[in-house]
């Protein structure tokens, strides 16, 4: 049974396919991308803290009104 396997090794060469090309518009879209990635995430964040900021200033019972006081001014005209 020894004159059927073979004297020497095989050799087996894999070819890999040629790595894709990364154009302009491959880094541009990819740009995009995160820049709305980071948009959709700061405004998720935003609006979480802008509603933990209303729950809580209504739990606490804060009243809403506005409390700014006029101070009612008038334009004068100088007279000659």
């Amino acid at each position: 049974m020894t004159w059927l396997q073979p004297t020497g090794p095989i050799i087996v060469r894999v070819v890999e396919e040629p790595a894709r090309e990364t154009t302009v518009v491959d880094v541009l879209l990819g740009s995009i991308g995160l820049t709305g990635l980071v948009l959709l995430i700061a405004a998720i964040a935003g609006l979480a803290l802008g509603g933990i900021l209303v729950w809580l200033k209504k739990r606490r019972g804060d009243s809403l009104e506005i409390t700014a006081q006029t101070l009612e001014l008038s334009p004068t005209q100088e007279k000659r």
